[in-house]
């Protein structure tokens, strides 16, 4: 059995891994976002995109932000599919913290800082608990009767496990094995930490559909 590791009060350096496909109207907007948020923690962070071959401008404007941003451009080598891509972000990330996010903006940067800080406080895993769900009606349904039945009584998950915004010990994906499908890592992942001991804890945000005007008041 793997034992996490104790509690830490040191910060440490965080990577953000960011999977992306023809997201060029996002891009810069997020970029600005996660670098606003980690700043307030005054510690190193790099911000990691792997592109599953994009055809619009999203590699350019991922390479024009490099400039000024602390960001690492990788294009997708292995399986399409969003989870592959978050595994090759994870595999070449250099610090011990790792921060996932979609490339949407529906996810908000801001919520980074007090994920980042219940790890260095002792969690292993934080998990963005999403308020809010601008969907059909029917996706609603579905995705309520999936996480009550499948994930709540079968598995034992109060959290949203399918959540795009988690944060964890990079030691985690180091140690749990698991078995992605081209979409989706989370329960396999989540499923194996726990059963490895690992500390999993959650925050609220709300998830939305975010403007040009919102997302630059975000802090």
């Amino acid at each position: 059995i793997i034992c996490p590791c104790p509690a830490q009060t040191i910060m440490k350096e965080i990577s953000v891994i960011v999977p992306v496909w023809n997201e060029e109207k996002n891009i810069r907007l997020l970029a600005i976002s996660i670098d606003r948020a980690l700043k307030s923690l005054k510690t190193p962070y790099e911000i990691i995109f792997i592109d599953d071959h994009s055809t619009d401008s999203t590699t350019k404007e991922i390479q024009e932000l490099s400039k000024k941003y602390p960001i690492r451009f990788y294009i997708k080598k292995g399986k399409r599919g969003k989870a592959y891509s978050l595994l090759e972000g994870f595999a070449v990330s250099k610090y011990e913290i790792l921060c996932m996010i979609d490339g949407d903006l529906q996810y908000p940067p801001s919520a980074l800082p007090i994920m980042v800080a219940k790890i260095n406080s002792g969690a292993d895993i934080v998990i963005a608990n999403r308020n809010k769900h601008f969907s059909s009606y029917l996706r609603r349904v579905e995705s309520k009767m999936y996480h009550y039945f499948f994930i709540k009584f079968l598995h034992g998950f109060e959290e949203d496990i399918q959540s795009g915004l988690k944060v964890f010990r990079k030691e985690v994906f180091e140690h749990v094995s698991f078995n992605p499908t081209p979409w989706t890592f989370d329960l396999s992942f989540l499923l194996k930490a726990r059963n490895a001991h690992y500390k999993i804890v959650s925050v609220d945000i709300d998830f939305q559909k975010i403007s040009k005007h919102t997302a630059l008041k975000l802090f």
